[in-house]
């Protein structure tokens, strides 16, 4: 390759097949040029040279083929991103009654008719309040009333404590579901897990109706109680194999992940 036109300042030639790469430049280089200059010099002579030979031809790298097909890209995504989790199967194979799995698909998929959904499509006029019940402050969408709305953050926050952990908040009710299936635990204690989002959206939302329809003041530290009786009800109306009692899972929940991580 000769005369090979590297940029609008440079320019550079190669002698033969195998022979090494000279650079001219319009101009005088500084220090810091001359460093990088010899960094490309090394680079272009480490290349191995093309063979005039040999016919170009494209190569798909991450098939066992060597030939492009969609299902190699796929697997080839996966390696770097891990398997896709079965959201939707995480959710309707869940402990929670049909209608809180419902509910909890509603969430994920960002359907759930709140005010501003409402107003949206006509149901509420133009002059309807959409403010969020709890907060009184953002407009109610989905997100924010079950996920960033100040009163809802403080009781997620809670019932992670409850559990022994200590988070960052999620993007979306989207992303925190995500992050909360795909994490990795004992079966029993996964079951367990598993239910507790779905106990928090319907309590959310739960609450916010008797906030709208039925005049009640909404009450966090009652909230917080109903989540955790809820969970540790529907546990052990499940029929899996759990020994603790109600009082157990929510009085002594972080003893309770104790026996089940050791056995006991």
């Amino acid at each position: 390759m000769e005369g090979e036109h590297i940029s609008g300042w440079i320019s550079g030639q190669r002698r033969g097949v195998a022979g090494s790469w000279t650079v001219g430049f319009r101009r005088a280089l500084l220090a810091w040029e001359e460093q990088e200059a010899n960094r490309l010099y090394t680079l272009l002579n480490s290349v191995t040279p093309l063979c005039n030979t040999k016919t170009d031809e494209l190569i798909w790298a991450e098939g066992t083929s060597r030939m492009f097909s969609v299902s190699s890209v796929y697997n080839w995504c996966e390696s770097f991103l891990g398997p896709k989790l079965d959201m939707a199967g995480t959710i309707w194979n869940n402990c929670a009654p049909s209608k809180v799995q419902f509910f909890g698909w509603l969430a994920w998929h960002g359907k759930v008719k709140t005010s501003s959904f409402l107003q949206r499509i006509g149901i509420l006029d133009s002059n309807a309040n959409i403010v969020c019940v709890f907060c009184q402050n953002e407009i109610e969408i989905v997100d924010h009333i079950l996920l960033f709305c100040p009163f809802v953050w403080r009781l997620w926050s809670n019932i992670v404590k409850w559990w022994g952990l200590q988070w960052v908040l999620s993007g979306s009710v989207n992303g925190l579901l995500q992050w909360w299936f795909g994490c990795k635990m004992k079966k029993l204690e996964k079951k367990i897990w598993a239910v507790i989002p779905l106990a928090i959206l319907w309590s959310i939302w739960k609450h916010r109706n008797d906030c709208v329809f039925s005049d009640i003041q909404p009450n966090w530290e009652e909230l917080c109680d109903i989540v955790k009786v809820r969970v540790a009800m529907w546990i052990k109306a499940s029929p899996m194999d759990a020994v603790f009692s109600i009082n157990d899972l929510v009085f002594n929940l972080q003893q309770v992940q104790y026996c089940i991580r050791n056995g006991g």
